[in-house]
């Protein structure tokens, strides 16, 4: 210990670390981790689980291949990709894209506008402001909803609505 900089080697868990100025590293093998502390930014690699993960300043970047999973998160923004449920979202700022292939959804989330895309009802949908277009391939319905004005095209029963103002 010399002016509060600190080396250590232990070799039965397998840690090396190294503290210099409150910056730390260390390295260790039993669970395959290695991080890296240096004014409270930490990199950190664990095997095992096949996880890779980058803290810098809360800044976080995280690649785990089990469950084949890759998200970044940086200012609470948030990057993800997910191979098993086939999921991809982006998030910054609280706006939102996502791509969802198992059940086929698309949907975007901006400023709370919502577009979303779905396969496998075969449903599109725009919200925006509240106003709000949807479309459904499965029953064939055609409705938007603008402003509590809504129009409908239903061609199962074969019904065609207007509602306008209540009208």
């Amino acid at each position: 210990i010399y002016d509060n900089q600190r080396i250590s080697l232990i070799y039965n868990n397998h840690r090396i670390s190294l503290i210099y100025n409150n910056h730390r590293i260390s390295l260790i093998y039993n669970n395959h981790c290695i991080s890296l502390l240096y004014n409270n930014n930490r990199i950190s690699l664990i095997y095992n689980n096949h996880r890779i993960s980058l803290i810098y300043n809360n800044h976080r970047i995280s690649l785990i291949y089990n469950n084949h999973r890759i998200s970044l998160i940086y200012n609470n923004h948030g990057i993800s990709l997910i191979y098993n449920n086939h999921r991809i979202s982006l998030i910054y700022n609280k706006h939102g894209i996502s791509l969802i292939y198992n059940n086929h959804r698309i949907s975007m989330i901006y400023n709370n506008h919502r577009i979303s895309l779905i396969y496998n009802n075969h449903r599109i949908s725009l919200i925006y402001n509240n106003h709000r277009n949807s479309l459904i391939y499965n029953n064939h319905r055609i409705s938007l909803i603008y402003n509590n004005h809504r129009i409908s095209l239903i061609y199962n029963n074969h019904r065609i609505s207007l509602i306008y103002n209540n009208h």
